[in-house]
């Protein structure tokens, strides 16, 4: 689909060029908490690189499950996958345009699945977003991606209200807003 994506970019922006300086379209990976990327995931953010294309990578920790039920434990884990990813791309493309980003959950013990929008999963978030821009100088993306809200309605609207603050918080503007039903619709 990558091809097709840049077909559709330099349209967009008229020329390879302008479309590599201005992506359009920017897909990220996940990793499968903790420190697992699978094949498909490598080989797409191999290609983003080798294309010239920013190559993201947004760790999904699930608090309790896949990494610590902390804050500082998850953060670590979710620093770990990040700064793994980037070495490695950069390792095979050394110029990569490499970046990431934050979508914590906390698994819910009673047996409801996850929940993205539990305030130590957007602690998370903000703790990952602000550390990767003061170190780094990388404007990471922020987690309000998904919902848990079963339908549109004044859920989603109060879990975006607080992910957003918590952007606002650590000086982040580049919110995302479109999955809810825990990303399944």
């Amino acid at each position: 689909q990558l091809k097709s994506l840049m077909e559709i970019g330099v349209v967009l922006r008229g020329t390879l060029e302008d479309y590599k300086r201005a992506p359009v379209f920017i897909t990220a990976k996940e990793s499968i908490s903790p420190l697992l990327l699978d094949k498909n995931a490598c080989e797409v953010l191999i290609a983003l690189a080798k294309n010239g294309l920013p190559a993201t990578m947004i760790p999904m920790p699930i608090m309790g499950a896949g990494v610590p039920v902390t804050i500082s434990g998850a953060a670590a884990v979710n620093y770990a996958e990040v700064i793994a990813t980037m070495v490695a791309l950069r390792c095979i493309v050394p110029d990569a345009m490499v970046g990431g980003g934050s979508m914590a959950s906390y698994m819910d013990m009673s047996g409801k699945g996850i929940k993205f929008n539990v305030m130590d999963a957007i602690k998370v978030d903000m703790l990952t977003a602000q550390v990767f821009e003061e170190k780094y100088g990388l404007d990471f993306g922020f987690g309000i991606y998904s919902s848990d809200a079963k339908r549109l309605g004044s859920e989603v609207l109060l879990e975006r209200f607080l992910k957003i603050l918590g952007g606002f918080m650590v000086r982040k503007s580049n919110y995302v807003i479109g999955l809810y039903d825990q990303g399944m619709v």
